[in-house]
């Protein structure tokens, strides 16, 4: 009996589910504003994310609006426990790009890193936001 309390906790412990209940898992989805600084548009640019997330799905949608007057949507997925990646579509009329996105989550902060191109050029740069 002792044994198999021990193995419990030990398989418990290494995550293997027990008692491991599926609202435990980080889901992405919120309202999120930060702030986004690129290699062209240096900054800081208020940004505000939208993420959609359904329940378990490793699969997140999102729109996202900067003040410099740019906006778009995207999809990506989950990559980790508190890591995902979304490519986003640039979408206003006058500065079509895509980019690609990699965020790391901790507690209701996102911070990201980014590459890709638009209208002004290869972009480069970071940001975060809070719920």
């Amino acid at each position: 009996m002792y044994a198999r309390k021990i193995l419990f906790l030990t398989l418990s412990l290494m995550g293997f589910g027990f008692g491991a209940d599926a609202a435990d898992a980080v889901n992405v989805s919120g309202h999120y504003k930060g702030v986004n600084y690129t290699s062209e548009v240096p900054g800081p640019n208020n940004v505000i994310i939208n993420l959609t997330q359904e329940d378990n799905s490793p699969n997140i949608i999102g729109y996202y609006w900067i003040d410099t007057g740019v906006g778009g949507k995207g999809v990506g997925t989950m990559t980790g426990a508190n890591t995902f990646h979304i490519d986003w579509v640039n979408t206003t009329q006058n500065c079509k790009g895509s980019y690609s996105n990699d965020y790391i989550i901790n507690g209701d902060q996102i911070t990201w890193t980014f590459s890709g191109k638009d209208c002004l050029g290869i972009e480069k740069g970071h940001g975060y936001a809070s719920k």
